[in-house]
């Protein structure tokens, strides 16, 4: 039998990426996803930015963005999070700054939104864990490069896409959250997503969406 002991080598390394994908797509299962997930916390309570979001915030700042706002993710406990909204000199681009921890996983990102003509979106992120599975998004992850980078590239993304970008209206924040709302909305028709409420304002992946969110998250596979 010890002759054959590297045969323990593939085997463990199949556990492995098998216990991931079961911890990937138990989690997309298990967790209830609100549409709305932003707070606005008691003034003074806001919770204290990030190194991460004080660089952000101050590269927008000097882009010219205009700052809408600082919420709190909606869930709490152990989701202490903060996000900063911003909105771009000519409207084009909302762009959302989170920093704090998830449990005690840090939870720093940014995130750039642009809404085109024909009702898709654009979407600039360094968050990893990001997914879409509506197909309305056209996500772009880069990681590692830097907020001036992430920025300069939407705009170049803006600015070479066929579909001309339009501006958000006056209300911004609101704007963003149809987008969000929009995707779900596409995601339960195709099947990947269930509403947990009369509301719609909270949901779940169903199994289908939970496998495609382990596919288009882990390996780039079956995003439209």
């Amino acid at each position: 039998m010890l002759q054959y002991w590297w045969l323990l080598i593939p085997l463990g390394i199949l556990a492995l990426m098998f216990g991931f994908f079961l911890l990937v797509v138990g989690a997309a299962l298990w967790e209830k996803r609100h549409i709305v997930v932003y707070g606005l916390p008691e003034p003074g309570q806001e919770l204290p930015a990030t190194n991460y979001v004080q660089q952000a915030n101050a590269i927008a700042s000097q882009l010219g963005f205009e700052h809408y706002g600082t919420f709190h993710h909606g869930k709490g406990g152990i989701y202490r999070v903060r996000y900063d909204f911003w909105l771009s000199p000519d409207r084009l681009i909302i762009m959302l700054v989170g920093g704090g921890k998830i449990a005690a996983m840090p939870a720093d990102a940014v995130w750039l939104a642009t809404s085109l003509s024909d009702g898709s979106y654009l979407v600039s992120t360094d968050f990893p864990g990001e997914a879409d599975l509506s197909g309305l998004v056209e996500l772009e992850i880069q990681r590692d490069v830097g907020i001036v980078f992430i920025a300069d590239r939407h705009r170049y993304r803006i600015k070479s896409s066929p579909v001309p970008a339009i501006p958000f209206s006056q209300e911004p924040i609101g704007d963003y959250l149809q987008m969000r709302k929009r995707q779900v909305e596409r995601m339960v028709e195709r099947g990947d997503a269930r509403y947990l409420d009369v509301e719609q304002m909270t949901w779940k992946h169903t199994l289908k969406g939970a496998l495609r969110f382990y596919f288009v998250t882990i390996w780039g596979a079956g995003k439209s």
